[in-house]
């Protein structure tokens, strides 16, 4: 009988796949539920998504991209057959860069969702406003 063992280099590979896989999916997912929340434009909806993904965010998603580019460079470092200064390893990290430096600063101002909750928010701060007037106040 042969036992199969697996390398560093497989685990590495195998787990930053698997982390590209959760990062990835997960986006799409939250996607495609973006677009359905907001279709239904539904108060409710999209506040809870958004509530959502403040908890899925910084569990999930942060932790999995962290993994992806870890693994990655390990994954370099490990294997003779890498190298950074291939076109397609050099190009990953730039993105990668680019998109971890800019998109969160551009999110929330062109995000539909984030623009839908920041209408419904301040239309809950009028409507509590009208609330607190006092009733038996004249009208002068």
């Amino acid at each position: 009988m042969t036992s199969v063992a697996a390398t560093l280099y497989d685990w590495l590979k195998f787990l930053h796949i698997l982390a590209a896989m959760i990062w990835l999916g997960g986006l799409v997912a939250l996607g495609l539920l973006a677009t359905q929340a907001l279709r239904r434009r539904d108060r409710d909806s999209i506040v809870r998504l958004v509530g959502n993904l403040r908890m899925i965010g910084p569990l999930v998603f942060a932790p999995a991209m962290a993994a992806v580019v870890g693994f990655g460079i390990w994954l370099v470092l490990d294997s003779a057959a890498w190298d950074f200064g291939q076109t397609w390893i050099g190009l990953a990290l730039g993105l990668f860069a680019v998109a971890f430096l800019t998109l969160p600063s551009r999110l929330p101002s062109c995000s539909p969702t984030w623009s839908a909750v920041t209408s419904a928010r301040r239309s809950d701060e009028r409507s509590a406003d009208v609330d607190r007037r006092p009733a038996s106040r004249p009208l002068a």
